[in-house]
């Protein structure tokens, strides 16, 4: 299956919402130092790393904006 346009852009608006959305989660309770500014970073580079395969595996399940290879060339 080829995929749209449409679908990329819907894939990366929600990569960027979920990683958002990790970032504020883990930064909110902690207070603002350099140390906690490296735990924050080594986190959420874990954190964005499962949110990612997870969304990845989600949306490979969705048809939206799919189409087989066949209706590309016609």
């Amino acid at each position: 299956m080829i995929k749209k346009h449409n679908r990329s852009f819907m894939k990366a608006a929600a990569c960027r919402v979920s990683g958002t959305l990790d970032t504020i989660a883990i930064s909110f309770p902690i207070i603002i130092k350099i140390k906690s500014a490296v735990f924050i970073g080594f986190i959420e580079l874990f954190i964005k790393i499962c949110l990612d395969y997870l969304h990845e595996r989600i949306r490979e399940r969705i048809p939206f904006g799919r189409m087989k290879s066949e209706e590309y060339f016609v």
